[in-house]
This record gives C-alpha cells, sequence and structure tokens, in this order.
C-alpha cells in the first residue's frame, strides 16, 4: 500500500493554531485526511518537541508539571512507541501533525524528525501562516499577560523569521514548505481554520469550527499587568489560577490593546531586515495599517496609567467584594488579585468532584485529589508543605480509624485546608466520609466506559480505559480472539498525559502482554471489561 502523505502544520503562534488543532482533533471524520490522536490533547507540540529535541526536558511543559528528567525520558520512550504504532497503522491517505512548538526545533533536530516521518510516509508538506509583526507582537503580549509571564517586556516579543523559517526550506526544501500570510484577505472567507482545511483537501462545516484563544480588553490587560508586575504570592506562570483570573476579566472592558504608532515604527526600523526577509520569502508585503489614537500603548508606564484611570470601573466591577481605596499600584494589584479568591466557579474541577463524590473513593485518594488540585491552582507553597507531612497525614489516619478516642480525620483534614477557604470541600468530604452506606454499594453498577487502545507492540497491547461514572474505580480487562481469552489486565497504571487533561485519576492505562494468534482466520477482537461485563470490537491491529 503507498505511503499516505504527511501534513506538518507549525503555526507559526498567535495564526489560530489552537483553532486548527481543536477543531480537526474533535472531528470524528474529515474526508481526505487523519488528524492524529497521539495522546488526549490536540496540541502536538509537547510530543512531538520532546521527541526531537536534543534536550526536552527543557520544555515549558514539563517544566511547568515539573516533570524530572527521569520521567521526561519515559514520556518520550512512551510517545515514541505510540506515535509509530499510529504511524504504521493508519489507512488514509494523508495524515496531519500540529504544534507551533516544532518552530523551536534547532536544524538537526528538524534533521531527525524528517528523517523519522519519511519512513511512514511518501512526502512531508509543511503549512505555516505568517503574522505581520506588529499584529503578533501585541496578540503575544496579551497572551502572555493572561498567563502571567511579563519577563520579555512589552516590545520583546520579535517573530524572528529568518531564524524560525530559513531552516525549514533547507531541511525540507522550500518547494514543500507553504508559507501563507495571516490576514483575512490572504485566507478563505477571511477564516483561517476553513483556509487550512481547503488547501490540503478536507471539508468542514462551519458549524463545527472551534474558536480558542479569544482577545481581552485593553481595560483587562491593564489590570493583568499591574497584579502580575506589583502582587504578592503571584504563583506560577500559566497556572489555573492565572488562566481563571483572566477569564473572569474577560468581559471587562471595551477598548482593543494595541501598539502605539510611535512604538510600532520603532519596531518595525528595528527588525527591517527580518520583514523583509520574510517579505521576499511570501512575495508579497507585511505592511500594516496603523494609525495614531489616544488609546496606543507605547510602554508599560501607559498601562499603568490606563489602570488608574479605571480604578472605579474595576470598584463597581468587583463590588460584591468590601475594597479599599485604590491610591497605589500594590492597592489595585490586590484588588485584582481577589478575583480568584471569589470566583463563581468552584475550587475543584468538575472531574474531581466527581471522584471525590464517589462512593467508592478512599482516604488516600481524598488527600490525592487536595494536593492536585492545590498544585494546579499554583499553591507550590501547600503542595510542598502537604508532601512534607505525608508521614503525619498516614499515622493520623491509621489512629482515627483504630482508635476511637482520637481526632477524627474528617477534623484533622478540616482544620488543615481552613487557611485556603476550602470550607465548602470539606463538608463534602466530611459527608462522604460518614457516609457508610454509600460506601457498602454494590461495585457492580452501571458503568460509562471510555476507553483507548493505543496499540499493539511486541507482544503487548497499551492502552487506557476509566469508567466515568466511578472514575477511581480500577477495571479488570480481558482481550479475546475468536472465543478465546488472549490477554488479561487491569487498567490501573499512571500516565502523566491522562493526569494532565482528568482522565480518571491518571492511574488508568494498562499494558498486558497478549498471545496473539496471526495465522487465525478470525480477525475481530473483543475488549471485555470484566467488572461490567461490557464488550467492545477492537478493530484489526497489525503487528
Amino acid at each position: 500500500m503507498m505511503k499516505p502523505r504527511c501534513i506538518l502544520h507549525i503555526g507559526m503562534p498567535k495564526t489560530g493554531t489552537s483553532s486548527i488543532q481543536e477543531t480537526l482533533y474533535k472531528e470524528k471524520e474529515i474526508g481526505n485526511g487523519e488528524y492524529l490522536k497521539i495522546g488526549p490533547v490536540s496540541n502536538h507540540s509537547t510530543i512531538i518537541y520532546s521527541l526531537f529535541a536534543k534536550r526536552p526536558e527543557l520544555h515549558h511543559a514539563h517544566i511547568a508539571a515539573q516533570r524530572t528528567k527521569n520521567q521526561v525520558e519515559e514520556f518520550v520512550k512512551y510517545h515514541k512507541e505510540q506515535l509509530g504504532g499510529i504511524l504504521s497503522l493508519t489507512q488514509s491517505r494523508q495524515y496531519i501533525i500540529s504544534g507551533e512548538d516544532i518552530l523551536f526545533l534547532q536544524e538537526e533536530e528538524l534533521l531527525e524528525l524528517r528523517s523519522y516521518l519519511l519512513q511512514f510516509s511518501s512526502e512531508i508538506s509543511v503549512v505555516a501562516y505568517v503574522r505581520p509583526p506588529i499584529s503578533f507582537m501585541q496578540s503575544a503580549f496579551q497572551q502572555k499577560i493572561k498567563e502571567g509571564d511579563l519577563k520579555f517586556g512589552i516590545a520583546g516579543f520579535y517573530p524572528q523569521y529568518k531564524n524560525r523559517f530559513e531552516k525549514f526550506d533547507r531541511v525540507f526544501g522550500q518547494d514543500n514548505v507553504s508559507l501563507i500570510k495571516f490576514h483575512p484577505d490572504s485566507l478563505l472567507a477571511g477564516d483561517v481554520v476553513c483556509d487550512f482545511c481547503n488547501r490540503i483537501g478536507i471539508s468542514i462545516e462551519s458549524k463545527n469550527i472551534s474558536r480558542e484563544n479569544e482577545s481581552i480588553s485593553l481595560e483587562a490587560i491593564a489590570f493583568l499587568f499591574m497584579f502580575y508586575k506589583f502582587g504578592r504570592d503571584i504563583g506560577c506562570v500559566a497556572s489555573l489560577q492565572n488562566h481563571k483570573r483572566a477569564q473572569e476579566l474577560s468581559t471587562f472592558g471595551v477598548r482593543k490593546f494595541q501598539y502605539s504608532k510611535l512604538l510600532s515604527d520603532q519596531i518595525r526600523t528595528k527588525i527591517a531586515d527580518d520583514i523583509q526577509w520574510m517579505e521576499n520569502r511570501l512575495a508579497c508585503s507585511l505592511s500594516e495599517s496603523i494609525v495614531e489614537n489616544e488609546n496606543g500603548i507605547s510602554s508599560e508606564e501607559d498601562l499603568i496609567a490606563v489602570a488608574f484611570e479605571n480604578r472605579d470601573n474595576l470598584a463597581v466591577f468587583m463590588s460584591k467584594i468590601c475594597i479599599e481605596p485604590m491610591a497605589t499600584p500594590q492597592d489595585i494589584a490586590d484588588v485584582v488579585g481577589r478575583l480568584g479568591q471569589y470566583s463563581s466557579k468552584p475550587v475543584f474541577s468538575h472531574a474531581q468532584l466527581l471522584r471525590l463524590e464517589s462512593p467508592l473513593v478512599d482516604l488516600p485518594n481524598i488527600i490525592k485529589e487536595l494536593v492536585l488540585s492545590l498544585g494546579r491552582a499554583g499553591q507550590t507553597k501547600a503542595v510542598n508543605n502537604i508532601l512534607c507531612k505525608t508521614s503525619d497525614l498516614n499515622n493520623c489516619l491509621n489512629k482515627s480509624l483504630s482508635t476511637d478516642g482520637n481526632i477524627p480525620f474528617s477534623v484533622y483534614l478540616k482544620k488543615r485546608l481552613l487557611s485556603i477557604r476550602w470550607i465548602r470541600q470539606v463538608k463534602r468530604i466530611k459527608d462522604i466520609l460518614n457516609s457508610k452506606a454509600d460506601h457498602n454499594k454494590s461495585l457492580n453498577t452501571d458503568c460509562n466506559i471510555s476507553y483507548s487502545l493505543d496499540r499493539y507492540h511486541d507482544g503487548y497491547f497499551m492502552g487506557w480505559l476509566v469508567d466515568n461514572n466511578n472514575p477511581l474505580r480500577k477495571l479488570s480487562i480481558e482481550i479475546r480472539q475468536a472465543q478465546r481469552v488472549i490477554a488479561r489486565g487491569v487498567a490501573n497504571q499512571f500516565r502523566q498525559d491522562l493526569a494532565d487533561v482528568e482522565i480518571g485519576d491518571g492511574c488508568c492505562a494498562f499494558v498486558i502482554k497478549a498471545d496473539l494468534d496471526w495465522k487465525n482466520d478470525e480477525s475481530k477482537l473483543l475488549l471485555r471489561v470484566v467488572d461490567c461485563e461490557q464488550e467492545f470490537e477492537i478493530n484489526t491491529i497489525s503487528n
């Protein structure tokens, strides 16, 4: 069979890349093509970068997840096996890999990526959208402000066209690298998702297009800047709490964030040679219509001024909180910092609450959920303190269960959590602890199974399986061929990628040895969930 064509979509950042990824990942059928499902997330950046970079542990996703070098090595090993299995089994005429971080691979790393992909592909076509410099820098600055990352400053996001794109021409050949100007006039129907799909020959209905990373107002950006510049106890960059804070401010303000003409002209002059290189490569102009207006931002001081001008509006927006007069930058930062504390959204995610409300949840998993939620909220000090006290918690737990005279574990846990205002969640946990009837409920309740059989390799089936009605339950599975059980195991192994997107508690993967008979004419395989008496047909698998 002829090898498929590889479409390698590399961004650039801030060109609707997330919308392309989310749209194609969610589509079950995209006609003449296949969007690779490498792991449980739509963006392939972390996986592809990790597989081919010389030092994958330096990728921002691994740093944010606090993975050790050994854990990163395990991440690379697992996903390289998974990617190889997926590519060897694909029957589509073309497949799509999308990740803007591929742009940051060095030339020798791209050569390795090219060599790897050509094992499975007839050809490789690289696609990227190129955003004009000022538009790109404004959008990149806004995104970093939402994440709480100020290290590059207001004018520090140069597009670096030549440095990022010239290496692709050398590695893949310029004829195989399509660069398209990111502007409504250059895109089909003015939409990057429609344009990308049209260029690679697949169709998508407009109602199915996802919109990601929507912009926020100048006023919201000014207040977020004040918080991250002057606030106390900020937490880590790109934490869940930072995301929630930006989301709450998304309805605040009406003015559009943009650089002043003065700053824009200074930037274009400074990087004129780089702009000229990209214009020659695109064979079109990257000029932008930049007019002077009173809202244009030239410096960080301008953002501070916008924040002070809108103090009264912020007070109205935050009227549910009793606040002091905002006379200093620190005062404004403190007020903005309260957004996350008074969010109408629950402190725990929906998936976590389902696990905590399960009648089968045990006490060690309750502690684990609390620590996970603290970590996602960026409360690293609290997480480290709890981990240091693990032995104390275990001792308290053992005493509480064995001796009536000692303090109950639920009371101990409540005292531990009062300082971070989780009283509602503590009450919910206490109700679970006191509900012995629920704990005695039959294990054979109705199941709502989600699963993925990722691949078969070297005599082992690999994948994951979870009961959505009881995500902490560890399910026993069998794989049958022609009524013969060829593999048995339990879906209870930990995978970081599953934990990151809250599939169960992350401990729902399996790697089980199988006695697969390749000579058997009966190719149909069945995955049986023993606990629920449910069966699922598996597509024929090649070795």
